[in-house]
């Protein structure tokens, strides 16, 4: 419940860096095994209709999607 707060600022962050600067070199993306991948997803159609946190994690992934455009990353989600 704590790193909700910190997650919503980290993307103001980078999403200010991003904009302001004109350049993508300070922005890192993680790199996720298909393990990991699997298991988020088991987790994301398992949520209630009513969870919060789905739409936090959209929100998460185009933000990532954004970054690999900037970094002319071509490899997808």
């Amino acid at each position: 419940m704590r790193a909700r707060p910190f997650y919503a600022l980290l993307a103001f962050y980078l999403a200010g860096c991003a904009a302001t600067t004109g350049s993508c070199e300070l922005l890192a993306l993680k790199s996720y095994d298909r393990a990991t991948e699997q298991k988020i997803l088991s987790e994301l159609e398992a949520a209630p209709a009513n969870a919060a946190w789905p739409g936090l994690l959209a929100d998460y992934v185009a933000l990532r999607d954004e970054v690999k455009a900037c970094k002319g990353d071509g490899r997808g989600k």
